[in-house]
């Protein structure tokens, strides 16, 4: 049987305090400019961007989705662009840091386990 882990805290800092505080004026930001109706996408991006500086793993994968989902609505709009493509590749950086940490996690516990 698996041993108890202790709980980790999400707050480990100040570095992680002040990304915690960008992260979320980059989200809130973003949904200012949404409901002014500014920046559409821009705004969608930069709450993906908001959301994948989290140490909150739902929610940093939420926004890894949320950045490929603001690529392709620009693709939608305006055919292929840099700015699209910038969009999709920082959702999926975003994903594959967040699939190697789930897979480091798992090689560590394999190994305690041994």
């Amino acid at each position: 049987m698996a041993e108890p882990q202790p709980r980790r805290s999400l707050i480990n800092g100040l570095p992680t305090v002040v990304l915690m505080l960008a992260a979320l004026a980059a989200a809130g930001y973003g949904i200012y400019l949404l409901v002014t109706n500014q920046a559409r996408t821009i705004g969608i991006f930069l709450i993906g961007i908001g959301l994948v500086f989290l140490p909150i793993r739902i929610l940093s994968v939420l926004g890894s989705l949320v950045c490929i989902g603001a690529g392709l609505y620009f693709f939608a709009l305006y055919g292929v662009g840099l700015q699209g493509v910038v969009f999709v590749v920082v959702g999926l950086v975003g994903l594959a840091d967040h699939a190697r940490a789930v897979s480091d996690e798992r090689q560590a516990a394999a190994r305690r386990s041994d």
